[in-house]
């Protein structure tokens, strides 16, 4: 069973693929809402789908409903492995990178292309964004 920490990450995920795609603003805000109220909470959210009241919580409505009980219930998302596999899993772990937004994201991604970013391998990415890398960071945009 996944910890309130785990789904919240999920829900982040999906905002910071969103908004790499340029997704709408609003749906980015209401999942990035929605992960920030799940790590506030005190009891755990299957606690909260046990008693039927996910839908008391403030944000969640009828979709992030689902999207909860699909989480507790297979330990992820549709949308999110659609998002993973339209990107990858390696891109999705620059979400973690310090100094590294959605939108540098989507600019090295554009830069590199999906060919390219998926060859590049664990190794060699982590290389690039060592954090003396970051530094050089405007150069790459050049």
């Amino acid at each position: 069973m996944k910890t309130n920490r785990e789904i919240a990450e999920i829900f982040e995920d999906i905002a910071f693929l969103l908004e790499v795609k340029g997704d709408n603003p609003f749906k980015i805000r209401s999942y990035k809402k929605v992960a920030s109220l799940i790590k506030s909470l005190l009891k755990p959210l299957s606690e909260i789908r046990e008693k039927g009241e996910l839908k008391n919580l403030e944000g969640v409505g009828d979709a992030i409903s689902k999207k909860i009980e699909e989480i507790l219930d297979t330990g992820d998302c549709n949308l999110r492995r659609k998002l993973i596999e339209e990107f990858s899993p390696e891109f999705l772990s620059l979400r973690k990178v310090k100094g590294i937004g959605p939108q540098t994201a989507k600019r090295i991604y554009e830069r590199l292309g999906a060919k390219n970013f998926l060859s590049a391998g664990k190794d060699k990415l982590k290389k690039i964004l060592s954090e003396k890398q970051l530094e050089n960071l405007k150069e790459f945009f050049k």
